[in-house]
């Protein structure tokens, strides 16, 4: 069986797909218990047969079945596990994988 299957009769030709957003750890799973949410900057969706991590300066949704954008005031870079809020006086960048100063006549306090 694949990443994102686990076999309940433990033949290859009864594979049963994992919830999304998760994945089976072990070589094989033998049930859903076997089946692991994906890593905190990853997701899954049902296409997919292992977790994948999304783009910068987004997130994983709740169930990890999908990306979404960081909050508004947030960012995430390739190297940051989640987002983090831009630091005072600075704002994201329009890729969202960064933070710039505010443009001039702006502030951010918090």
């Amino acid at each position: 069986c694949g990443e994102a299957t686990y076999s309940p009769g433990g033949t290859v030709s009864s594979c049963v797909g994992c919830p999304v957003g998760t994945y089976v750890a072990a070589e094989q799973g033998s049930s859903e218990t076997d089946c692991m949410p994906c890593q905190e900057w990853t997701f899954r969706d049902s296409s997919m047969t292992s977790c994948a991590g999304c783009n910068e300066g987004q997130t994983p949704n709740t169930n990890k079945s999908a990306c979404k954008p960081c909050e508004e005031g947030s960012y995430r870079d390739s190297s940051m596990i989640s987002c983090k809020r831009c630091d005072v006086g600075k704002t994201p960048n329009s890729e969202t994988n960064s933070c710039e100063p505010c443009k001039e006549g702006t502030y951010k306090d918090s």
